[in-house]
């Protein structure tokens, strides 16, 4: 037996991994990102493309430490009559803390790295082309017929989280129809 969607469970494993380390290096102020965090980040990376996005999730929780900081030291974060200079005092706040700065430069640092060597190697070939039976969607003639379709598909996998009948382990090649007109 096979494991279904290991690259998914691995990225995922990694990125929760980054994630915890990288609060952990905040909590304990290290002007610096561990080992651990950045290998961890890598893994969820080259495991799954979608990995890329732990390196925003680094920046959000910078911003959100920086934003309990100053809850701590004044009470100006109660109200949003002022928001334009809330905004102004988080990123004072985050670039005048030196380990902060250090840590949202290898942030990125790290995500330039990572998007380079991601497309060395993909190579020239960075887009997938998608055939008939992958996505029938995709190769319809008309904007207006992809669009109705695309909609009445996501409309679909909505109405199946409220009214889960008829359910299959794939949807794909025509299983929901497309839609040409308005009156489909």
């Amino acid at each position: 037996a096979s494991v279904v969607g290991r690259a998914d469970l691995l990225s995922s494993l990694f990125y929760i991994i980054s994630i915890i380390c990288y609060k952990k290096d905040v909590d304990l102020s290290n002007n610096w990102i561990s080992v651990t965090t950045i290998l961890a980040a890598w893994l969820s990376c080259f495991s799954k493309e979608i990995g890329i996005t732990v390196f925003g999730m680094f920046t959000v929780i910078e911003i959100t430490a920086c934003i309990d900081k100053l809850k701590k030291s004044s009470n100006q974060l109660d109200s949003f009559s002022n928001i334009l200079n809330i905004i102004k005092n988080i990123i004072i706040e985050l670039f005048q803390n030196e380990g902060s700065r250090n840590r949202i430069v290898i942030c990125l640092f790290q995500l330039i790295l990572v998007t380079i060597i991601r497309l060395v190697i993909n190579g020239k070939y960075t887009l997938y082309n998608w055939t008939k039976l992958e996505n029938h969607i995709h190769l319809l003639p008309s904007f207006k017929e992809r669009t109705l379709s695309y909609a009445y598909t996501h409309f679909w996998y909505i109405f199946k989280l409220f009214y889960p009948l008829y359910l299959s382990f794939d949807y794909g090649f025509s299983c929901i129809e497309t839609i040409h007109t308005y009156r489909d």
